[in-house]
């Protein structure tokens, strides 16, 4: 299920609300048109971002004015739910590919460490451990890491991550260099996994991304988040989403997941070793 309805149907679920009742009848309606679109180039990638924005006008308000609304998950979700749809049709091109792509949510490997407590114990305990991590949005796939030491199997599962796109209602420095740091980690085990950031809104002054492992930082309304808090506060129109950014992020994941990532023969036709 689409992670922002279930957060919305289990809210719904839990108190009957009639505000929510009617965002999740909104939100049904546009699952139901989602799906009757196949999502794979410009003309469909800003049909469905019209009709997505036609849903956020409607309802991101309700979600926002809501008691406790950080906490309830409602509005934070929307734009995990946005990329579930978005590229529902491009995971699976090749009918070669399993039919087990994550999309979504997901824990991916961050780190891990080989640190035995002496050199006498290292036959029996080379003392592994992992660190786990979080991500908005993960387009991948589940492994498991098996190690055998002896005759002892240490095993971890997680999610290869091909694209990560962490999702915000707006982004400040220090979430920016915080995800400036996960990417640089998460590329040192996933060379080529892309790594975005995706925020409606911004809000700060400074930010060096370019000096990060970052591929790019959108800011899919084009607007500071002080914009956006006047204009929740006077009822106005929210900001859409701009349909050039987000197909600009479409087409830079559609050429990731097409592109031979990496192919020993084309050396001999570009005469470069990494360049596509």
């Amino acid at each position: 299920m689409n992670i922002h309805e279930r957060v919305l149907r289990n809210k719904v679920n839990a108190n009957d609300d009639q505000d929510l009742i009617f965002c999740l009848s909104k939100f049904e309606d546009l699952k139901i048109k989602a799906n009757e679109i196949n999502i794979v180039d410009k003309e469909s990638v800003y049909s469905f971002t019209e009709m997505f924005n036609n849903y956020r006008k409607i309802c991101a308000y309700i979600f926002e004015k809501r008691k406790n609304s950080g906490q309830e998950l409602l509005r934070s979700t929307m734009l995990e739910g946005f990329f579930q749809f978005l590229f529902k049709d491009i995971v699976n091109f090749d009918q070669s590919i399993p039919q087990k792509t994550i999309l979504g949510h997901a824990n991916i490997l961050s780190s891990f460490t080989f640190s035995p407590f002496s050199y006498k114990d290292v036959v029996q305990n080379i003392n592994f451990a992992t660190q786990m991590k979080d991500q908005d949005f993960v387009i991948g796939m589940n492994s498991e890491m098996v190690i055998k030491h002896g005759d002892n199997l240490i095993s971890q599962e997680f999610t290869i991550p091909f694209v990560i796109i962490e999702c915000k209602t707006y982004i400040e420095k220090n979430m920016l260099e915080t995800h400036m740091n996960s990417s640089r980690e998460t590329k040192k085990i996933f060379p080529f996994c892309l790594y975005f950031i995706a925020a409606e809104y911004m809000k700060m002054k400074t930010g060096y991304p370019e000096r990060s492992m970052l591929d790019e930082v959108y800011i899919l309304a084009r607007e500071k988040n002080s914009i956006r808090e006047k204009k929740l506060k006077e009822n106005l129109s929210i900001d859409h989403f701009d349909p050039y950014l987000v197909n600009d992020l479409f087409k830079k994941i559609q050429n990731h997941l097409q592109t031979e990532w990496w192919d020993k023969e084309s050396p001999f036709e570009k005469g470069k070793l990494m360049g596509k």
